[in-house]
């Protein structure tokens, strides 16, 4: 975007969105993130974006579950601690719940690594926050404005020592480490109930919709120093790429009065999910309401042009149009359960110079190649003590100081924007 920016194949757009784009001025308004955000290194825009905001959830990590019905069963509470948490598994594997007298009940499953990479939304690191720090998908946070790894904390080499010890103990579902959602999920819904608990986005993604009640989410565990904090992940609700005008335009002013017209909230909404009549209905009062609520997801990606601007914001709900029902339930358990327990800063996306961005992209590569590859080999096998100190330096030799410095840089420069 920027070389093209720079040779005037893009063409600035301050001056268009002034006089063409009352919409996109609004949402400015409401949202000066955005400006920043879609502003380039030299202080103009050349590329408007995208947005869903849904209140949190989309960078939210997945739901820790815990089968209700039998702890019920066995008299006991939903665990609040990890020294609770762990009894709770031990007692369950050891009382055969699911009755078919064998010793199939999995303690812990969850998906990480590749398999997991779509919003971290099933991987361990959340439960880290027990520790002091809770682990994210790129093992990037922001405290104070400082970009951070977390990857190289006390709070992760504890979280990692913990899961080896409940893997040692037979707790945790070895297949973790490989499986794919459709795995993990075939393992759920088989004829014989299995899961004790597991980490999912929802639980009837892993566990089938009969089975889905049974399931409740578990609080952020309390960790050995009074800890108890939940990830927020680097996954942004605002996109900077959505469209640029170029130079070959023979009408840029009609143009961006077109784009303009996908922030109309309404409009936003139909581009986002679906058209009035098939996706939704209008009620008299002019809002949009879903027409079939269990199609949700499968008609708005048949039917939906999803990468043209627009800015779905939280203010819009109930006001222009109806929340997803399909999300409201997950968003309830979050907001109950782990909002309170979230870091309010996070990484979003940000623009770079492409030099800069293929130089992230390396250290990016190679560190996050060090962290994934030896948790793993950690739970599964130990050694992280032995092993610790030369991780760190390893993390250093593969660029991890010039890794962050370029992070940190241009998270500086978006905070400029915004003030």
């Amino acid at each position: 975007m920027l070389d093209n920016a720079e040779t005037g194949n893009f063409i600035l757009l301050d001056d268009l969105i002034e006089n063409y784009a009352p919409n996109l001025q609004e949402v400015f308004k409401l949202r000066p993130e955005y400006k920043a955000l879609w502003t380039s290194l030299d202080g103009h825009i050349y590329q408007i974006g995208r947005s869903q905001e849904m209140f949190g959830l989309t960078n939210t990590h997945g739901i820790h579950w815990i089968n209700k019905d039998w702890l019920d069963t066995e008299g006991l509470s939903v665990p609040a601690t990890i020294e609770e948490y762990e009894a709770v598994m031990k007692t369950l594997v050891a009382s055969d719940p699911n009755g078919n007298g064998k010793a199939d009940e999995i303690g812990l499953s969850f998906i990480d690594g590749e398999a997991q990479a779509w919003r971290n939304h099933g991987g361990p690191g959340a439960l880290f926050g027990a520790f002091g720090m809770a682990d994210t998908g790129d093992h990037i946070a922001v405290k104070d404005g400082a970009v951070l790894l977390t990857a190289n904390t006390d709070a992760y080499k504890q979280g990692v020592q913990w899961l080896r010890s409940l893997y040692e103990t037979g707790l945790i579902d070895p297949d973790s480490f490989s499986q794919t959602e459709p795995q993990m999920t075939a393992k759920g819904s088989a004829e014989d109930e299995v899961f004790i608990s597991f980490i999912d986005w929802d639980a009837y993604q892993t566990v089938g919709v009969d089975r889905a009640d049974s399931y409740v989410a578990i609080p952020p565990l309390l960790g050995p120093a009074g800890e108890k904090k939940w990830s927020r992940e680097n996954v942004s609700e605002v996109s900077r790429n959505a469209a640029v005008i170029t130079k070959a335009c023979e009408y840029p002013e009609a143009a961006m009065r077109w784009l303009d017209y996908g922030f109309d909230p309404k409009v936003s909404a139909r581009i986002n999910w679906g058209e009035v009549g098939s996706m939704f209905e209008e009620n008299a009062d002019g809002m949009l309401t879903y027409k079939d609520v269990d199609a949700i997801w499968e008609t708005t990606l048949e039917g939906t042009p999803h990468v043209f601007p627009r800015a779905i914001l939280d203010e819009y709900y109930d006001k222009y149009y109806e929340y997803p029902p399909d999300a409201s339930y997950v968003l309830g358990i979050r907001e109950e359960t782990y909002f309170d327990y979230m870091p309010a800063e996070y990484y979003p996306e940000l623009m770079m110079t492409s030099e800069d961005a293929t130089e992230l992209a390396t250290y990016a590569l190679a560190v996050n190649s060090i962290i994934d590859e030896r948790r793993a080999v950690w739970i599964t096998s130990g050694g992280i003590e032995e092993e610790w100190d030369r991780y760190l330096s390893d993390l250093e030799s593969a660029g991890l100081s010039r890794y962050l410095e370029i992070k940190q840089k241009y998270y500086d420069a978006y905070l400029e924007n915004l003030d």
